[in-house]
């Protein structure tokens, strides 16, 4: 069966997140613990394809803050007008896009930050990752390292994301991120980025909860809504969240 066979290779990939990255998940869960206990944030920037995943779900921080960049510009063009050529190349204004950000982002040294992206070749994430760590805050990265390895940067720097992180996760995915191969088809199906890079991410929170539990810091998190009590239980929640920041 197709099914199968996409159980047991995604399956193969997580196994191997559990043997490999267990060193770094620590790392990062250390890093992170640190940082809410002393009354920093965390934040997280993804351009995967579950960027609210870790939002609001039960189990999951009240302390997780996302930020999302937009560069749209809406401008028709006058009669008259030849229209304006850019003057820098589209990397280059995805980097001034992200520093102008940053700038303007409620973060503040001491704080951490989560960055997700697959292949981790594309401007923001690399960016974001630079400016951030640039700004005083600790940067965890997941990405696919064996898939980044196999792509050219499209960063100015020429650097991918596991090369600016300061903690590196790798989702253990492969070059193409699809695993199921087809004998009619010319190109494999079924990815593994969506899944390995949550198995990997809430791997972490269970860590950084372990952790933070240690140091007698008591993190609020999500209840189900769909359990009787659940409405109920996240507004006291949010409320004491709002006064304990953790």
């Amino acid at each position: 069966m197709s099914a199968q066979a996409y159980f047991q290779l995604c399956g193969a990939v997580l196994r191997q997140i559990e043997t490999t990255q267990a060193e770094a998940i620590a790392q990062a869960a250390e890093v992170i613990a640190d940082s809410l206990a002393s009354g920093g944030a965390l934040h997280i920037f993804s351009t995967g394809h579950a960027p609210q995943e870790p939002l609001g779900r039960a189990g999951g921080f009240l302390a997780i803050f996302p930020i999302e960049i937009g560069s749209v510009v809406s401008h028709p063009l006058p009669p008259g007008h030849k229209g304006r050529l850019p003057e820098r190349g589209p990397a280059e204004r995805a980097e001034r896009t992200v520093e102008f950000a940053l700038d303007n982002a409620n973060i503040r040294p001491g704080d951490c930050l989560i960055v997700i992206s697959n292949s981790g070749k594309t401007p923001r994430p690399v960016q974001v990752a630079i400016g951030a760590r640039a700004r005083g805050l600790k940067v965890v990265a997941i990405t696919s390292v064996a898939f980044a390895r196999e792509c050219r940067s499209e960063h100015t720097s020429g650097k991918r994301l596991f090369e600016v992180a300061d903690v590196v996760i790798d989702n253990c995915g492969v070059p193409g991120d699809a695993i199921v191969e087809f004998e009619e088809l010319d190109t494999k199906a079924c990815p593994t980025s969506g899944v390995a890079t949550m198995y990997a991410l809430w791997a972490l929170t269970a860590e950084i909860i372990a952790r933070l539990l240690k140091r007698g810091k008591r993190p609020h998190l999500y209840r189900s809504v769909n359990l009787p009590d659940g409405a109920s239980y996240n507004e006291r929640a949010r409320k004491q969240f709002e006064e304990t920041g953790l």
